[in-house]
């Protein structure tokens, strides 16, 4: 898609998220700073997808940064914001887990409020990252902050 039409922004960051997706990340990189050239202001989702960039090159700090200054942040912004805190250690986890976790019960389709083990697939099936140490991060992460949330 990026190769067929290069001047689409919109375009351009769904190829670099699927870059992402499939741990191309310098690829990725090279897209977003095109898509960022076509448009003379950052939207939400060149935002989001700066910020996941971040985040799976271990840039925490600038990932949570970078989500933060989304106005209407989706479920994923969301999941990625409190994930970054956590891996980070900022303060703004649990805070981060009541805005995800209520965003998540609005949008749940079945009767019974989602239990982690249901949280932890839906995670995973929408978030196809293909790199195992990737997926084991991400997981670990969401585990601890649901474990600590249980606790508290």
């Amino acid at each position: 898609a990026a190769a067929l039409n290069p001047y689409n922004a919109v375009r351009l960051l769904e190829a670099a998220t699927g870059m992402m997706f499939i741990g191309k990340l310098e690829k990725a990189r090279d897209i977003l700073e095109s898509s960022a050239a076509l448009t003379p202001f950052a939207t939400d989702a060149l935002l989001e997808d700066q910020g996941l960039l971040h985040f799976l090159t271990g840039n925490h700090a600038e990932a949570e940064q970078c989500l933060s200054l989304i106005e209407q942040p989706t479920i994923s912004v969301l999941l990625y914001r409190m994930l970054a805190r956590a891996a980070s250690g900022t303060t703004g986890v649990g805070e981060s887990w009541e805005s995800f976790f209520s965003r998540v019960q609005n949008s749940w389709c079945q009767t019974e409020v989602p239990t982690q083990e249901n949280i932890m697939d839906w995670v995973m099936l929408h978030h196809p990252f293909q790199r195992a140490d990737v997926r084991a991060e991400l997981s670990a992460l969401l585990q601890d902050t649901m474990e600590q949330k249980s606790a508290s």
